[in-house]
Protein backbone atom coordinates (compact mmCIF):
# COMPACT_ATOMS: atom_id res chain seq x y z
CA UNK A 1 0.00 0.00 0.00
CA UNK A 2 1.51 2.98 -0.95
CA UNK A 3 1.80 5.91 1.50
CA UNK A 4 2.27 9.79 1.92
CA UNK A 5 5.40 11.42 3.59
CA UNK A 6 4.69 12.72 6.62
CA UNK A 7 4.91 16.57 6.17
CA UNK A 8 8.00 18.86 7.66
CA UNK A 9 5.88 21.83 8.21
CA UNK A 10 2.72 23.20 8.08
CA UNK A 11 3.06 26.97 7.27
CA UNK A 12 0.11 29.62 7.67
CA UNK A 13 -0.61 33.19 6.21
CA UNK A 14 -2.87 35.46 8.17
CA UNK A 15 -4.50 32.79 9.82
CA UNK A 16 -5.32 30.51 6.29
CA UNK A 17 -3.70 27.61 5.46
CA UNK A 18 -1.00 28.70 2.60
CA UNK A 19 -2.10 25.61 0.01
CA UNK A 20 -4.46 23.26 -0.33
CA UNK A 21 -2.23 20.86 -1.20
CA UNK A 22 -0.16 20.91 1.93
CA UNK A 23 -3.71 20.49 3.51
CA UNK A 24 -4.34 17.38 1.99
CA UNK A 25 -0.56 16.23 2.28
CA UNK A 26 -1.08 16.55 6.22
CA UNK A 27 -4.33 14.99 6.32
CA UNK A 28 -2.85 11.85 4.16
CA UNK A 29 -0.46 11.43 7.01
CA UNK A 30 -2.22 11.37 9.88
CA UNK A 31 -5.44 9.93 8.73
CA UNK A 32 -4.80 7.86 5.89
CA UNK A 33 -6.81 9.01 2.54
CA UNK A 34 -6.72 12.78 1.80
CA UNK A 35 -10.28 14.74 2.09
CA UNK A 36 -10.78 17.62 -0.38
CA UNK A 37 -9.71 21.31 0.90
CA UNK A 38 -10.54 23.87 -0.45
CA UNK A 39 -8.24 27.15 -1.55
CA UNK A 40 -8.29 29.22 0.19
CA UNK A 41 -9.93 28.22 3.57
CA UNK A 42 -11.26 30.45 5.26
CA UNK A 43 -9.70 31.26 8.92
CA UNK A 44 -12.21 29.21 10.67
CA UNK A 45 -12.01 26.24 8.53
CA UNK A 46 -8.27 26.73 8.94
CA UNK A 47 -8.05 26.54 12.61
CA UNK A 48 -10.21 23.69 12.51
CA UNK A 49 -7.75 22.15 10.49
CA UNK A 50 -5.07 23.22 12.27
CA UNK A 51 -5.67 22.09 15.97
CA UNK A 52 -5.70 18.44 14.48
CA UNK A 53 -2.03 18.76 13.56
CA UNK A 54 0.55 17.65 15.52
CA UNK A 55 2.23 21.05 16.83
CA UNK A 56 5.48 20.34 15.45
CA UNK A 57 4.11 20.32 11.75
CA UNK A 58 2.96 23.78 12.31
CA UNK A 59 5.05 27.19 11.53
CA UNK A 60 3.33 30.49 11.68
CA UNK A 61 4.46 33.22 9.57
CA UNK A 62 4.34 36.94 10.90
CA UNK A 63 3.87 37.97 6.83
CA UNK A 64 0.31 38.89 5.71
CA UNK A 65 -0.41 38.06 2.12
CA UNK A 66 -3.74 40.56 2.37
CA UNK A 67 -5.74 41.82 -1.02
CA UNK A 68 -9.11 43.44 -1.48
CA UNK A 69 -12.35 41.68 -2.11
CA UNK A 70 -13.37 44.68 -4.68
CA UNK A 71 -12.58 47.98 -4.88
CA UNK A 72 -15.41 50.12 -4.56
CA UNK A 73 -13.54 53.37 -6.05
CA UNK A 74 -13.88 51.59 -8.90
CA UNK A 75 -16.25 52.80 -12.19
CA UNK A 76 -19.00 55.29 -11.93
CA UNK A 77 -21.36 54.63 -8.74
CA UNK A 78 -23.60 57.22 -7.86
CA UNK A 79 -23.59 56.48 -4.20
CA UNK A 80 -19.53 56.55 -3.96
CA UNK A 81 -20.01 59.87 -5.27
CA UNK A 82 -22.90 60.51 -3.07
CA UNK A 83 -20.75 60.04 0.07
CA UNK A 84 -17.51 61.77 -1.66
CA UNK A 85 -20.11 64.78 -2.00
CA UNK A 86 -20.96 64.67 1.66
CA UNK A 87 -17.29 64.37 2.41
CA UNK A 88 -17.11 67.60 0.69
CA UNK A 89 -20.03 69.44 2.30
CA UNK A 90 -18.23 68.38 5.44
CA UNK A 91 -14.87 70.03 4.65
CA UNK A 92 -16.92 73.20 4.28
CA UNK A 93 -19.47 72.93 6.88
CA UNK A 94 -17.48 75.10 9.60
CA UNK A 95 -16.36 72.23 12.12
CA UNK A 96 -13.24 72.44 12.76
CA UNK A 97 -10.81 70.49 10.33
CA UNK A 98 -9.25 68.58 13.54
CA UNK A 99 -11.73 67.88 15.20
CA UNK A 100 -13.48 65.82 12.82
CA UNK A 101 -10.32 63.54 12.02
CA UNK A 102 -10.89 63.01 16.09
CA UNK A 103 -14.88 61.58 15.13
CA UNK A 104 -13.12 59.56 12.07
CA UNK A 105 -10.36 57.94 13.94
CA UNK A 106 -12.58 57.23 17.24
CA UNK A 107 -15.26 55.96 15.01
CA UNK A 108 -12.82 53.93 13.03
CA UNK A 109 -11.53 51.97 16.05
CA UNK A 110 -14.89 51.06 17.47
CA UNK A 111 -15.60 49.61 14.31
CA UNK A 112 -11.85 48.31 13.73
CA UNK A 113 -10.96 49.52 10.31
CA UNK A 114 -7.71 49.10 9.39
CA UNK A 115 -7.58 51.05 6.25
CA UNK A 116 -9.10 54.40 7.70
CA UNK A 117 -7.41 54.58 10.90
CA UNK A 118 -4.14 54.39 8.33
CA UNK A 119 -5.53 57.10 6.37
CA UNK A 120 -6.92 59.49 9.15
CA UNK A 121 -3.86 58.95 10.99
CA UNK A 122 -1.73 60.00 8.21
CA UNK A 123 -4.12 63.16 7.19
CA UNK A 124 -4.37 64.34 11.34
CA UNK A 125 -0.32 63.96 11.20
CA UNK A 126 -0.40 65.79 7.84
CA UNK A 127 -2.33 68.97 9.34
CA UNK A 128 -0.81 69.25 12.54
CA UNK A 129 -2.15 66.90 15.21
CA UNK A 130 0.11 65.47 17.84
CA UNK A 131 0.71 62.03 17.82
CA UNK A 132 -0.18 61.91 21.79
CA UNK A 133 -3.36 62.72 21.22
CA UNK A 134 -4.18 60.04 18.00
CA UNK A 135 -2.08 57.54 20.27
CA UNK A 136 -4.09 58.44 23.38
CA UNK A 137 -7.42 58.70 21.66
CA UNK A 138 -9.00 55.04 22.49
CA UNK A 139 -9.10 56.45 26.09
CA UNK A 140 -9.97 60.37 25.79
CA UNK A 141 -12.31 60.35 29.11
CA UNK A 142 -9.12 59.79 31.11
CA UNK A 143 -6.73 61.96 29.23
CA UNK A 144 -6.07 66.00 29.66
CA UNK A 145 -5.60 66.49 25.98
CA UNK A 146 -8.92 67.05 24.03
CA UNK A 147 -11.23 70.68 24.72
CA UNK A 148 -14.73 70.23 25.90
CA UNK A 149 -16.29 70.37 22.37
CA UNK A 150 -13.89 67.47 21.52
CA UNK A 151 -15.11 65.63 23.91
CA UNK A 152 -18.53 66.46 23.84
CA UNK A 153 -18.29 65.23 20.01
CA UNK A 154 -16.18 62.32 20.99
CA UNK A 155 -18.67 61.23 23.22
CA UNK A 156 -21.19 61.96 20.73
CA UNK A 157 -19.33 59.72 18.01
CA UNK A 158 -19.26 56.77 19.71
CA UNK A 159 -22.84 57.10 21.04
CA UNK A 160 -23.96 57.10 17.31
CA UNK A 161 -21.61 54.49 15.95
CA UNK A 162 -22.82 52.26 19.14
CA UNK A 163 -26.24 53.15 18.35
CA UNK A 164 -27.97 49.60 18.73
CA UNK A 165 -26.38 49.54 21.79
CA UNK A 166 -27.20 53.39 23.15
CA UNK A 167 -29.99 54.40 21.12
CA UNK A 168 -28.16 57.92 21.72
CA UNK A 169 -29.87 58.69 25.49
CA UNK A 170 -30.95 62.28 26.39
CA UNK A 171 -27.26 62.72 28.74
CA UNK A 172 -24.88 62.36 25.53
CA UNK A 173 -27.39 64.72 23.54
CA UNK A 174 -27.56 67.38 26.08
CA UNK A 175 -23.84 67.32 26.50
CA UNK A 176 -23.33 67.74 22.89
CA UNK A 177 -25.92 70.49 22.73
CA UNK A 178 -23.84 72.52 25.26
CA UNK A 179 -20.66 72.69 22.75
CA UNK A 180 -22.55 72.86 19.48
CA UNK A 181 -25.82 74.47 17.96
CA UNK A 182 -28.16 72.30 16.30
CA UNK A 183 -27.16 73.32 12.60
CA UNK A 184 -23.41 72.07 14.48
CA UNK A 185 -24.52 69.18 15.37
CA UNK A 186 -26.38 67.74 12.75
CA UNK A 187 -22.92 68.13 10.44
CA UNK A 188 -21.41 66.45 13.31
CA UNK A 189 -23.93 63.65 12.81
CA UNK A 190 -23.61 63.68 9.19
CA UNK A 191 -19.66 63.31 9.81
CA UNK A 192 -20.50 59.93 12.01
CA UNK A 193 -22.68 58.62 9.19
CA UNK A 194 -20.10 59.72 6.63
CA UNK A 195 -16.94 57.88 8.27
CA UNK A 196 -19.46 54.58 9.53
CA UNK A 197 -20.00 54.39 5.84
CA UNK A 198 -16.77 54.51 4.51
CA UNK A 199 -15.84 52.10 7.63
CA UNK A 200 -17.84 49.25 6.44
CA UNK A 201 -17.32 49.71 2.95
CA UNK A 202 -13.15 49.29 3.36
CA UNK A 203 -13.77 46.78 5.94
CA UNK A 204 -16.39 44.18 3.91
CA UNK A 205 -14.16 44.97 0.79
CA UNK A 206 -11.17 44.12 3.17
CA UNK A 207 -9.76 47.28 1.48
CA UNK A 208 -5.40 46.72 2.52
CA UNK A 209 -4.14 49.24 4.82
CA UNK A 210 -0.61 50.92 4.48
CA UNK A 211 -0.20 52.65 1.40
CA UNK A 212 -2.62 55.68 1.63
CA UNK A 213 -0.75 59.04 1.69
CA UNK A 214 -1.94 62.23 2.59
CA UNK A 215 -2.27 65.02 -0.42
CA UNK A 216 0.49 67.49 -0.39
CA UNK A 217 -1.07 70.79 1.23
CA UNK A 218 -2.15 73.56 -1.31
Amino acid sequence: MATTARPSTCTLVDGSLLTAGFAAAAFAALRGPAIPVQQPLEPVAARKLVRQLPTDLITVTKESAMHSRFNYHLGNNSGIQALRDLETHLHACGLEPALLELVKMRASQINGCAFCLDMHSKDARAAGESEQRLYVLDAWREAPLYTDRERAALDWTESLTNVADTHVPDSVYEHARRFFDEQELVNLTLAVVAINGWNRLAISSRAVAGKYQPKAPG
